[in-house]
């Protein structure tokens, strides 16, 4: 019975062995393979850092890049190479990888390093700091011994750089377009008299944009004049406001045979020329008109009595309008009767419903 009990639990041992190398056989035969030849060429062909790319404090750091493959390989650059910002020269700060829209990645192209006010602080970067370098490096995860290269960093403007961003960006997509990778992708919109020794023009909304934008993260931000649809800041513009148009209406029939003609009355009630035209002939007109369109309305089949009040309220303010318009009627007492006109249309048509 001893012998036949471990016979039972050699067997599920060796079943276990045999499923646990099946599984292992599987991860390795499914694992991807990495391993990729060298680039033929390295290159770091510009490392340019920018101050106040979006706020006060921040740098964006941008590496045109050059990782030449006279055959393209088939795992794309945003996984085989890093971009690195070094402190020193030896110390990374802050990682990148390309952004992927034609060739794989390889070859020409861009990609960038952000450094918020805050990272700029807690990571102790310093703008103009010569030993700082931007380096591209083979991933260590694809090359036993990767190959890398660094290029002394060219500080542009440590402030207000929205302006030299839009032109790198410009002269970037030009180069670029001119590339045999890079041929047929449209990436630059050119404007009407386009030379090139002025570089203008919007990114293409396709590729352009795509590319760039994915590039250079928030770049719609830092050069808004870039894109065809733009985020900008509001052009907040002060206006002080005045009576002069309450003087307008005061004297419109200035030179006609109306004028001065209230001046007496006014004079007697103790009242302003604006407000006794409002008591004895704006409100009275008004009022002459409103009903006269009830009483049109009442002898009409099939209206019905909130029809009736809410055409009133509407002719009613319409009238007083007018009659501000030509002086007839204080204007702030169109404005009150206005604003009560609309809660007793609100109540004509809601509250009736509702109940």
């Amino acid at each position: 019975m001893i012998w036949i009990s471990n016979r039972s639990k050699l067997k599920k041992l060796l079943w276990r062995s045999a499923a646990v190398v099946f599984l292992l056989w599987i991860l390795v035969e499914t694992a991807p393979v990495w391993a990729i030849a060298e680039p033929d060429n390295l290159r770091i062909l510009s490392s340019r850092c920018y101050g106040e790319a979006i706020d006060t404090g921040d740098i964006l750091c941008v590496i045109h890049y050059d990782i030449a493959y006279a055959s393209v390989p088939t795992q794309a650059a945003s996984e085989t190479f890093l971009g690195r910002y070094m402190d020193g020269g030896s110390v990374p700060l802050k990682t990148t990888a390309p952004f992927v829209l034609v060739s794989n990645g390889y070859n020409q192209g861009i990609m960038s390093v952000y450094f918020s006010p805050t990272d700029v602080t807690d990571l102790g970067v310093v703008y103009g700091d010569a030993t700082d370098t931007l380096q591209i490096i083979g991933s260590p995860a694809v090359f036993g011994s990767p190959q890398s290269v660094s290029l002394n960093i060219e500080w542009i403007s440590e402030t207000d750089s929205q302006d030299d961003i839009e032109l790198a960006v410009r002269n970037t997509a030009f180069l670029l377009e001119a590339q045999v990778e890079w041929a047929g992708t449209d990436l630059l919109i050119f404007e009407a008299g386009f030379t090139s020794a002025i570089l203008t023009g919007t990114l293409a909304e396709s590729s352009g944009e795509q590319y760039f934008s994915a590039s250079i993260p928030n770049l719609r931000l830092m050069a808004p004049n870039l894109f065809s649809a733009r985020i900008v800041a509001p052009s907040n513009v002060e206006t002080v406001g005045s009576a002069s148009y309450v003087t307008t209406l005061d004297d419109f029939f200035v030179g006609s045979k109306l004028e001065g003609s209230f001046d007496g009355l006014a004079s007697e009630l103790g009242l302003s020329v604006r407000m006794t035209k409002t008591l004895f002939v704006g409100l009275p007109l008004s009022f002459i008109v409103v009903t006269l369109v009830i009483v049109f309305l009442t002898k009409q089949e099939g209206i019905t009595p909130e029809q009736i009040s809410a055409t009133s309220i509407i002719v009613l303010f319409l009238m007083m309008a007018a009659t501000s318009k030509v002086g007839w009627m204080d204007f702030r007492v169109t404005a009150a009767i206005g604003g009560l006109s609309i809660f007793a249309l609100g109540a004509v048509y809601f509250l009736k419903r509702a109940s």
